[in-house]
């Protein structure tokens, strides 16, 4: 974006090293930062001023949580970002969100910008806040709830790796959510994601069937040790491994027959995951 500043303004960005993570899509997120700069950048076109990105981990209470909508009290990854430039009276404030208003002149844009922004972010569960008064300014605010670091393969070494087909009982509208049996592909396996039924016939119906089997204990609708219990009656030497992709409360945790390999992590961790895996099938 600093290619795009206009004369007599100034960027700086502070970004925390190792900050918070947040799971998010990368494209709508650069679209959003895109968006409130280039409105910054607008705002100071003929004044100048000063633009401010800011990028944080805060733990908000019960007493920060009412300054902005959807807000509750947890861990988040915040973006903010800031400028010194006309700022906008209460009565302009209460309508930037709305699709089609803008502060701009007839040829300055669509309007949809911040309607688009705020879309987004409840796509994302992520809550925004605004402030603004007439020349002193505006503040743009995002909380993101933060998450774990998800395991992306990058310390596991090239024992761990392999390039046997794996059939994979999960969730298959969720492939993408950093569950660690989708990143093994990432690791060079073969990775067939498919429900229990489908995983069942192709057991049945191939002549040379899948290196191993793995079954996410949190896929909805399916009961992990029947499902082992059918594909080792089918091939009683097929590995098969049971994971948890996500948490699971008390009480709720599979019963493991004697017999499946089963990775005890909650949740379990590709790099765990992996190094079973490649016990199993050395």
């Amino acid at each position: 974006m600093r290619g795009k500043m206009p004369p007599r303004v100034v960027m700086d960005a502070d970004i925390i090293s190792g900050g918070p993570h947040a799971l998010v899509d990368a494209g709508q997120i650069h679209q959003i930062i895109t968006n409130l700069i280039s409105n910054a950048f607008d705002a100071m076109r003929e004044g100048g001023g000063h633009v401010q990105v800011s990028y944080y981990e805060e733990d908000v209470d019960e007493h920060k949580a009412v300054q902005a909508p959807r807000l509750k009290p947890g861990r988040y990854a915040v973006l903010q970002v800031a400028d010194t430039g006309p700022g906008m009276d209460p009565a302009t404030l209460e309508r930037i969100f709305e699709p089609y208003f803008t502060t701009k002149a007839a040829h300055g844009g669509t309007g949809l910008g911040l309607a688009v922004v705020h879309g987004i972010l409840e796509t994302h569960g992520a809550s925004i806040s605004v402030e603004s008064r007439p020349g002193l300014g505006t503040t743009f605010t995002i909380y993101f709830p933060a998450c774990q670091l998800r395991d992306n393969g990058r310390d596991v070494g090239p024992e761990l790796r392999g390039s046997e087909s794996i059939l994979l009982v999960c969730r298959l509208n969720e492939q993408s959510n950093g569950n660690p049996g989708m990143a093994l592909g990432g690791l060079g396996y073969q990775v067939r994601p498919c429900s229990g039924e489908a995983a069942l016939q192709e057991v049945r119906s191939e002549q040379s069937g899948p290196a191993a089997v793995l079954i996410d204990c949190c896929t909805p609708g399916i009961n992990p040790a029947s499902l082992t219990a059918q594909f080792k009656q089918m091939a009683p030497e097929l590995p098969v491994v049971m994971y948890y992709s996500a948490p699971v409360k008390p009480g709720e945790e599979s019963d493991i027959p004697l017999g499946i390999h089963f990775v005890a992590d909650q949740p379990a961790s590709l790099k765990d995951l992996a190094a079973e895996i490649r016990a199993l099938l050395a």
